[in-house]
């Protein structure tokens, strides 16, 4: 039998308990809504990210809306964004890189049709799944079936100069996205120091870059892009901008080379030459490429 002087103390111990079992009530709704980790076992998968550089297949790269032209290598282009398939026998190949103005700015002192740099690369496959381009410079050589060739060889490494990670593979090529290349200052770009063009503009601080056109031939690509530089003419107030549009012809050299002049004193105009090796001379030989 309860006292009535314990119903008070009762009562309070009863609205303690209600009071109690509500707020663990509210706390676990509270929990739950926080995001509060379920005690089941999640099964499903986590999504497969793939690296930026992986290789697709090549219809995932080079999709229907891209416009193809077939040539010398082939180029697909959409709005911004260009691709080079490189085909495997250019591997290794020279190729002749020739810019040649085809729009000029007036009061600069030089004009449309003229050259204003040129090199010779050729594209290799990388073992990181890469296509690189080198310069091929020809400085000392030497008869490939001479002794000291192998030495010659390794003392004439040829420098590279860009380097594409493979988009895709097509049949017997590689597929590489030029798009930020292209509209950067590289041998596609490039003003000889020595022409007038440079002389008259700040060609190392080219700006605004545009690809006008693209055409593909069997032996041969042509790329206009044009490009904005500051003028230094006398002719134009300082600080006047001068824009140029140069075509790059990319164009395939023979296999196999053609044979090599020796040079005399009756060549008034020395191009190129190189140093011969494995001449049994007592001195070198001098070459002209």
């Amino acid at each position: 039998m309860i006292h009535e002087k314990n119903i008070p103390y009762l009562l309070s111990l009863a609205m303690l308990l209600v009071a109690l079992a509500w707020a663990t009530g509210v706390a676990a709704q509270l929990q739950i809504s926080l995001g509060a980790p379920s005690q089941q076992k999640d099964t499903t998968k986590p999504p497969v990210i793939l690296p930026p550089s992986a290789i697709k297949p090549y219809k995932d790269v080079v999709r229907k809306e891209y416009t193809s032209k077939k040539g010398l290598f082939s180029v697909h282009q959409f709005k911004d964004t260009v691709y080079f398939e490189i085909p495997d026998a250019l591997l290794g190949q020279d190729v002749m890189v020739i810019n040649r103005l085809t729009k000029a700015p007036a009061g600069h002192g030089m004009y449309a049709g003229e050259q204003v740099d040129g090199k010779t690369i050729f594209f290799e496959r990388g073992k990181d799944s890469s296509i690189r381009i080198r310069y091929d410079l020809v400085i000392n050589d030497a008869d490939p079936g001479s002794a000291i060739y192998k030495a010659v060889q390794k003392s004439s490494n040829s420098p590279v100069v860009a380097i594409f990670p493979i988009k895709a593979y097509g049949q017997n090529s590689a597929v590489i996205d030029v798009s930020r290349f292209l509209k950067e200052k590289n041998f596609m770009n490039s003003v000889d120091p020595n022409t007038d063009l440079s002389k008259n503009t700040t060609v190392t601080a080219m700006k605004d870059f545009m690809i006008e056109s693209i055409r593909a031939y069997p032996i041969n690509v042509e790329i206009a892009i044009s490009k904005t530089v500051d003028s230094r003419s006398p002719l134009l107030p300082a600080g006047t901008p001068a824009t140029f549009e140069t075509n790059t012809s990319f164009i395939a050299l023979p296999e196999k080379p053609m044979q090599r002049r020796f040079s005399t004193s009756a060549w008034a105009i020395l191009l190129i030459c190189y140093t011969n090796l494995a001449m049994t001379s007592k001195k070198p030989s001098d070459v002209i490429l």
